[in-house]
């Protein structure tokens, strides 16, 4: 009789531990589900950047100086600061120059700085200050232009360059989009370039492109989009916007640059 009673208790205290484990199985298993379901608030402001201001250091740089362009951007919190970068296109040194241009970098509240150069007596530089938050549109500030030395400009040879023009009306982001203007002087034209930034779902990009003199007057180039030949930027798509310029010269040393011209990708 004994022996049996120490039997049975011993069978009850297995099936006890078998009921804690199973027991402590099942609270593991609902906290993980638990914890994958509890949602998570991530703070985030939509709200754009101001560019302010834009000055250079020295205010009127010369041949052969190496130049700070100083942004003055307001906007976004101290977790979530604006980026902020800078395009320039150096003209009329020979031609126009491509630049891919880069981030500025902090330099005090709300100030960002980028240094370039150096530069030649004679050069134009076309600047493009673009502040965006997260993934936020990106704001511009494109109508800065710094000379080095002097430039010259109405000159004698009355170079002039007529309005940008571009087809198909409504380009696509599969269209070749050809760009025309109209350049009269009475010198020799030496320097037609198309100067040009775009917007895209992964931020901004730049380019410069060569017009090309034709019988009829008109000096023309095309924009083709990544996957044609020769195109090296960030591919165009639907909503992207173009912000262009023409800069001319011609041989009596005289230059032109147009208003800035602008079209979306349909």
């Amino acid at each position: 009789m004994n022996s049996g009673h120490a039997e049975i208790r011993q069978q009850r205290r297995k099936s006890d531990r078998k009921l804690i484990l199973v027991a402590a199985s099942v609270v593991t298993v609902t906290c993980v589900i638990i914890l994958t379901v509890v949602p998570v608030s991530v703070p985030y402001s939509a709200a754009p950047p101001r560019i302010i201001s834009v000055s250079f250091s020295p205010d009127n740089p010369g041949p052969g100086d190496w130049i700070y362009v100083l942004a003055t951007v307001e906007g976004g919190t101290t977790a979530s600061p604006p980026s902020v970068s800078m395009y320039w296109f150096p003209c009329f040194d020979g031609g126009c120059y491509y630049q891919q241009g880069g981030m500025m970098y902090p330099a005090e509240k709300n100030t960002y700085r980028m240094g370039i150069g150096s530069f030649s007596n004679g050069t134009e530089i076309w600047i493009v200050i673009v502040a965006r938050i997260g993934i936020g549109a990106p704001v511009f500030l494109m109508n800065i232009s710094l000379q080095i030395g002097y430039v010259l400009r109405g000159g004698a040879s009355g170079l002039r360059i007529s309005e940008l023009r571009h087809a198909p009306e409504l380009p696509t982001a599969r269209d070749t989009i050809a760009m025309r203007t109209n350049l009269t002087s009475t010198s020799n034209i030496t320097v037609a370039s198309l100067l040009f930034v775009y917007t895209h779902h992964s931020g901004v990009s730049s380019g410069v492109l060569t017009m090309w003199p034709q019988p009829s007057g008109e000096y023309v180039t095309a924009l083709k989009n990544s996957f044609q030949p020769f195109w090296s930027g960030l591919p165009y798509e639907r909503g992207t916007v173009f912000f262009l310029r023409v800069a001319a010269k011609d041989a009596s040393g005289n230059t032109a640059i147009s208003g800035i011209y602008s079209f979306t990708i349909a």
